[in-house]
């Protein structure tokens, strides 16, 4: 990684590098200029050393803690969140293990964890200032929009010039439907930083759910283009593509965007979905039942399948995935296309008929991360129906 160091730093390391040529196994030396090579943003030469530094003393705490950091800056969550563990098991507990420990778990996957480990150090604002802002990160993907939010103004309180902290509280008024709020606090995000992930996301969904697709694209193409791995813009463009009629390139912003959220439900049956706008039934079945292995009590996965099964002919699955998803959801507008189906099918046409009309005149949300959402908005502006 290219140096980014004041002049000072540089000339220092530069010493050091030649006193670590000349005695390589001197912890003091190892030390310093491990300390020397981060700050001068060589964070894989000083991992380097940090790994010398335990080999050589593999009992001190503070060399093993220090290769955790490294781990974390560069990206090696599953061994960080090793090394703090150990760390806390041999009786260190100290605030910045704990925090490190909730971080990696945090990155794993690991919402438990994380904040059981930040609990007891939120109050602690002086040696961990960023626990309210990474517990409001955990309590967000727990689904506790709440106490979320709670946590996210102390650390706006804080932190008010730091943009992630303003784009997280942005994001969680979005997922708890206040746009007004989620656009404001954005837009204070994106005077601080032009590419913060957050606020782009929030301002493009919010587009997208005012059905401003000009704006919503503009907002989410940034997104994506600064950061590649947004799993929520490319759900959110996928939405955009389907929109459009295009389901080839639904498909596969949607495919990426559940690579990167494997547990988000509303993502599972937005692409099943384009899977069956594009003839694709296995393939949506796949997803659908996905879904249902995230939460198996959401009505509109079963009017999925109910669809699914109505369109390859099987009128007694789809009439059983109709009475579970009604049974979930009385108002399903998913086990309503079903039955639309089925009537179509068992040459009803009328019967049919009506059923579309009443959904097609039904507004739908759209575009919240994790959110149990109905797609047939969608569905119906990429396919006219008839």
């Amino acid at each position: 990684m290219k140096a980014t160091a004041d002049p000072d730093t540089l000339s220092e390391r530069d010493r050091y590098l030649e006193y670590y040529a000349a005695d390589e196994n001197n912890a003091n030396i190892l030390a310093r200029l491990a300390e020397l090579q981060l700050a001068s943003g060589e964070t894989e030469h000083a991992e380097t050393l940090y790994r010398k530094l335990v080999e050589l003393d593999p009992a001190d705490a503070q060399y093993r803690f220090q290769l955790g950091n490294v781990c974390l800056a560069l990206g090696r969550f599953a061994e960080a969140r090793e090394i703090n563990a150990s760390l806390l098991q041999s009786g260190i507990d100290a605030p910045g293990i704990r925090y490190n420990l909730a971080y990696a778990a945090l990155e794993n996957g690991d919402i438990d964890t994380a904040i059981e480990q930040l609990e007891p150090i939120v109050a602690n604002t002086a040696e961990t200032p960023n626990a309210n802002l990474l517990m409001a990160k955990a309590q967000h993907r727990r689904g506790n929009l709440e106490v979320a939010t709670d946590h996210a103004l102390r650390a706006v309180e804080l932190h008010p010039e730091h943009p992630d902290t303003l784009g997280t509280l942005a994001l969680l008024y979005l997922d708890d439907g206040d746009l007004t709020a989620a656009a404001d606090w954005a837009e204070k995000a994106l005077a601080l930083d032009a590419d913060n992930h957050q606020a782009l996301v929030v301002l493009g969904s919010a587009a997208l759910e005012e059905q401003d697709i000009t704006a919503a694209r503009a907002h989410l193409d940034q997104a994506v283009s600064r950061h590649p791995n947004s799993g929520r813009a490319l759900h959110a463009l996928g939405l955009i593509s389907m929109n459009a009629g295009d389901m080839t390139g639904a498909i596969a912003q949607m495919e990426k965007s559940m690579q990167l959220m494997p547990n988000f439900l509303g993502g599972y049956n937005a692409l099943a979905w384009a899977y069956i706008l594009n003839q694709d039934l296995e393939q949506a079945g796949q997803c659908l039942r996905k879904a249902n292995e995230i939460d198996g009590s959401f009505g509109e996965t079963h009017g999925g399948l109910a669809v699914v099964a109505a369109m390859k002919g099987d009128i007694d699955n789809a009439m059983e995935e109709m009475r579970i998803a009604r049974r979930l959801d009385p108002s399903s507008l998913t086990a309503a296309f079903a039955a639309s189906l089925v009537a179509i099918q068992q040459d009803n046409s009328a019967r049919g008929t009506d059923i579309l009309k009443n959904i097609l005149a039904t507004e739908i949300s759209l575009g919240r991360e994790q959110n149990k959402i109905s797609l047939l908005e969608v569905v119906n502006k990429s396919r006219n129906i008839k």
